[in-house]
């Protein structure tokens, strides 16, 4: 199938732009779309900063509230031993509901509690103080005055949790007042509602038993530091190793990982966002992919009529025009020129062109005339039939191209009705096999030619003897044969006048040998007779120098006799006379 000007130029055309719009949304994409995800993990790690400083927060009124219940006199009087009442008999549950916090226990210098409360936020009723918090808390003094704030993880579960010291009158250390509020739903809900984020807490343990969740942070991130510290300054410093990760396609998760008091991992904290920036990003380049390829339309669509109105249209009447000129072989016509272009500059070539292939072809075609009849002349002049016949796939001789006049005047057919018969109409059936066999005897011969002898039949019925010479020749792209054949009609009749006159000429040979000795017998009677009659001696002697003399005549006969019979044979031999 051929492809036209207009349709390649259209599928050029197509393909830029659509590797164009290809690289432009790749690398828009590589790069935009790379933006988007790191905006959504710069805005997940915020996230996670911001619920780690949301817990930091909830852990920081737990240690105001410490510091206010250690400031306060009677609480430095009761750790003294000047009162036997403990200041938290008197406190009001109201407090723990409006302060939030679970747990409140005084302990002594040593870490021995002393008094301890608690209160369930839930049922806004008494509960019982773990066992474990005392014991836990006093597992952390190392000093006089030692204060923890923080999370601590005690078999009951995960608690935030602030200690202050309490100091007498003289400024020793007399216990430590300690705060708690227990990590449940209900801080997971409160952490929630101050960060406006989905919140989930994770037991560190339970992660690392999660494929998921178990590489989150790497081990140099859960080295030995609490998740709250107290600076010089008074002041307290958050440490939370932050990490993000796609959850999936439309949901993006900032974790936090919180140490305990003991700087060991205890909880990771996760907040969710959904992934708008990318999908807003991605409908974004889905919007600009359709600009760029309706745009592309366009410019490609206008472009293409562009090109086909100014310049293909003109390319395809030139075309046109040109393959008209050359099937109507017409070199006199000439092509319109039109403007000052590289068109117009083309056509006027062409013009030039055709005015040189005009001058040619005139010239041409006179030579090809005068070849033709000097082709014509030679051919028609040759007394030998020449015959051109075309020859078939199996070899077999087709039907005649070509005959010079010598063959239509020795065979008594038109031109005419030659050319519409065959070489079997021509001669004998048995010698078809001839022109048959030629073909390999001609490829088996250096000259490339085969000699053969057959019969032509003229239209009367006549029977020509003719000597064929046949060569193989390619006539105008088709394989053919040129056929010479002589007529030796003259030469078979000299042929055979030679032959009978070397029959009678033995004959004659043969007579005169029986005629020498005819001659001998005869003589030798004559010359024994003048013997025997010798009374004239003289007339004896003549007879007998006579009888010598036709005695050796004879001889000379008969060597020429012998000669003749080598002379005979040398004829049977090379000339076939028998």
């Amino acid at each position: 199938m051929t492809v036209k000007i207009y349709q390649k130029t259209s599928i050029i055309i197509a393909l830029a732009f659509v590797g164009l719009i290809a690289v432009l949304y790749a690398a828009s994409s590589s790069l935009l779309l790379a933006n988007f995800v790191q905006a959504e993990e710069d805005q997940a790690l915020q996230n996670a900063r911001h619920l780690a400083n949301a817990l930091a927060d909830d852990i920081s009124i737990l240690d105001g509230v410490a510091f206010e219940l250690a400031s306060r006199d009677d609480m430095a009087a009761f750790l003294s031993g000047d009162h036997s009442n403990p200041p938290i008999d008197a406190m009001d549950m109201a407090l723990y509901q409006r302060l939030g916090f679970n747990y409140f226990l005084i302990l002594a210098a040593d870490g021995t509690p002393l008094a301890g409360q608690g209160f369930d936020l839930k049922s806004k009723a008494p509960a019982s103080v773990p066992e474990s918090l005392s014991g836990a808390i006093a597992g952390t003094t190392q000093g006089p005055a030692p204060e923890v704030i923080g999370l601590l993880t005690i078999p009951e579960g995960t608690l935030l949790v602030a200690s202050r010291t309490v100091a007498d009158r003289e400024g020793t250390p007399a216990g430590m007042v300690v705060i708690a509020r227990d990590l449940d739903r209900t801080e997971i809900d409160h952490l929630g509602f101050v960060t406006g984020l989905p919140v989930e807490i994770i037991p560190y343990d339970y992660a690392t038993t999660v494929p998921a969740l178990s590489g989150l942070f790497s081990p140099d991130t859960t080295e030995s530091n609490e998740f709250l510290k107290r600076n010089d300054e008074g002041g307290i410093s958050v440490n939370a190793p932050l990490v993000t990760r796609a959850v999936n396609s439309e949901t993006m998760a900032g974790y936090s990982l919180i140490n305990d008091i003991s700087g060991n991992p205890a909880i990771i904290l996760r907040a969710t966002m959904p992934r708008i920036i990318s999908e807003q990003g991605e409908a974004g380049m889905f919007s600009f992919l359709l600009i760029m390829v309706g745009g592309g339309v366009v410019f490609g669509v206008l472009m293409i009529v562009l090109l086909q109105k100014y310049i293909l249209s003109r390319l395809s009447l030139l075309s046109a025009r040109v393959q008209e000129i050359g099937l109507n072989k017409d070199f006199a016509a000439r092509i319109p020129v039109k403007g000052d272009d590289e068109m117009a500059s083309l056509a006027t070539a062409i013009n030039g062109m055709l005015g040189e292939l005009e001058y040619s072809q005139l010239h041409l075609d006179d030579r090809l005339r005068e070849s033709k009849e000097r082709y014509q002349r030679l051919f028609n002049s040759w007394d030998d039939i020449l015959l051109v016949y075309e020859v078939t796939h199996d070899d077999r001789p087709g039907t005649f191209l070509e005959v010079n006049e010598a063959g239509c005047d020795r065979l008594g057919y038109e031109r005419r009705e030659i050319l519409g018969m065959s070489i079997t109409s021509l001669v004998p059936a048995s010698d078809v096999a001839k022109f048959v066999t030629s073909r390999k005897a001609a490829l088996e011969d250096e000259s490339g030619k085969a000699i053969f002898e057959t019969e032509y039949i003229t239209k009367d019925g006549r029977h020509i003897p003719m000597e064929v010479n046949v060569k193989f020749l390619d006539y105008m792209g088709t394989t053919a044969v040129l056929s010479a054949a002589r007529d030796i009609t003259e030469r078979r009749d000299v042929e055979e006048l030679k032959r009978q006159a070397f029959v009678q000429i033995e004959k004659n040979m043969e007579q005169f040998a029986i005629l020498n000795d005819h001659i001998r017998n005869p003589l030798q009677a004559i010359v024994g007779l003048a013997l025997m009659h010798d009374e004239n001696e003289k007339l004896t002697e003549e007879i007998v120098s006579q009888a010598a003399i036709i005695n050796r005549i004879v001889d000379k006969l008969d060597s020429g006799w012998i000669e003749s019979e080598k002379i005979r044979a040398w004829l049977r031999r090379y000339y076939k006379f028998d």
